[in-house]
C-alpha cells in the first residue's frame, strides 16, 4: 500500500504497530519525529525524518509514533498489502486514544523524548 499523509504540528498519532507488515517512511515536505518503542513504552529509536534521516524502514510489529514538526508536512508511507485499519490491540495501552486527555502532553513528550526514556505517564 502506498499512502501519502499531510500532517500539521499538533496532529496526534497514538503509538501503534502493524504486525502484518513493514512500514517505510519518506518525508516529502517538512520534518517529522519518529519514535520506536518497546512493549512497555520505552523509546528504542528516535529519528528526525527530513533532517538527520531521509528514509526510515521499520520491521513488522514495531511500536511507533510520528510527530510533524513543520506546517505543511507531507509524509510518504509504504506498507505490504492493501489498507488494513489498526486493530484495537495494536494501539499502545500506555498512551491515550485520540480525543482523550493527555494527547497534547504526549506530543510535547514526543518532541523531546530520547532513546531510553520511559513511558510517558498521562
Amino acid at each position: 500500500m502506498i499512502w501519502i499523509n499531510h500532517a500539521a504540528p499538533g496532529t496526534y498519532v497514538r503509538p501503534h504497530r502493524h504486525p502484518h507488515t513493514f512500514e517505510l517512511l519518506l518525508p516529502l515536505r517538512g520534518r517529522f519525529v519518529v519514535l520506536n518503542f518497546d512493549d512497555r513504552g520505552t523509546v528504542t529509536h528516535r529519528a528526525i525524518l527530513g533532517e538527520t534521516c531521509t528514509v526510515l524502514e521499520m520491521a513488522a510489529g514495531t511500536w511507533h509514533a510520528v510527530l510533524s514538526l513543520d506546517t505543511g508536512g507531507i509524509i510518504f508511507e509504504v506498507k505490504h498489502g492493501g489498507y488494513q485499519p489498526v486493530a484495537a490491540d495494536d494501539y499502545a495501552h500506555w498512551a491515550p486514544a485520540e480525543g482523550e486527555p493527555g494527547t497534547t502532553e504526549l506530543m510535547a513528550w514526543y518532541a523531546q523524548a530520547q532513546v531510553g526514556d520511559s513511558t510517558f505517564a498521562v
